[in-house]
């Protein structure tokens, strides 16, 4: 499923980023990243749009909080009390990789992939439990 942002939402999200990015930046809050070629308002940028696309899908609001714990946090939205974590992808492969740096980081109930399809659109590739991705799991470098 692709979610395509308007101008307004686009611009709600790369204020939302470089607020993010402000706060972290005088803590020397780290992006924990794979992809060392993407800057940190990027990173918090792509985050983002995967989080609004899996909000309006859902139909709730988007956490537009700031806080320096990042990924730390429990769940970047929630629905019906279930937490969610949204990842989101750079770039789509024919097999997307949900992935976390540490199997501990998944805190929430469920985790859903997105997938940044072009400069304003997120593709929504899937959920999963957090019992069925522990099981499933394998520890993979991904360099």
């Amino acid at each position: 499923m692709t979610f395509s942002f308007n101008a307004f939402e686009m611009l709600s999200l790369v204020l939302l980023a470089e607020r993010r990015n402000c706060v972290k930046m005088p803590h020397k809050v780290p992006n924990r990243k794979y992809d060392k070629n993407r800057t940190d308002f990027t990173i918090d940028l792509n985050g983002a749009m995967g989080e609004f696309a899996v909000a309006k899908l859902l139909n709730i609001n988007i956490d537009d909080s700031v806080s320096l714990s990042g990924d730390d946090k429990i769940s970047d939205l929630v629905k019906n009390n279930t937490t969610i974590q949204v990842k989101t992808n750079l770039s789509r492969s024919n097999n997307p990789h949900l992935y976390f740096n540490h199997q501990s980081l998944f805190k929430a109930d469920i985790a859903v992939l997105t997938t940044i399809k072009s400069a304003n659109e997120v593709i929504i590739e899937g959920w999963i439990t957090k019992e069925k991705f522990l099981n499933k799991a394998k520890t993979t470098n991904f360099g």
